[in-house]
């Protein structure tokens, strides 16, 4: 299992852990307030780690279409083959 397929699988036990949080909390057990909060704060760190997966995926793509671009323009400036001369028969 690779990083981003565990910080997608902790997303989303995050979410279903807050929603039966929010439930709780709306039937009035009010003690859970302490625990949602530890909750909030591992969802808020879990997002802050996929945003950084995410611009490094980013910054790889760019640099991968930058050096494609780079190997575009050096073609073009390159000045075309000529053809090698051909050789008298006889």
């Amino acid at each position: 299992m690779n990083e981003n397929m565990k910080i997608g699988l902790f997303f989303v036990l995050g979410v279903a852990a807050g929603a039966l949080g929010a439930v709780a909390v709306s039937r009035g057990n009010l003690n859970l307030k302490p625990a949602l909060a530890g909750l909030m704060a591992g969802g808020m760190e879990l997002r802050d780690k996929a945003a950084a997966a995410f611009e490094r995926a980013r910054e790889e793509v760019e640099d991968v279409v930058a050096e494609a671009e780079h190997l575009r323009t050096d073609k073009e400036r390159q000045p075309a083959a000529k053809p090698a001369p051909k050789k008298a028969e006889g």
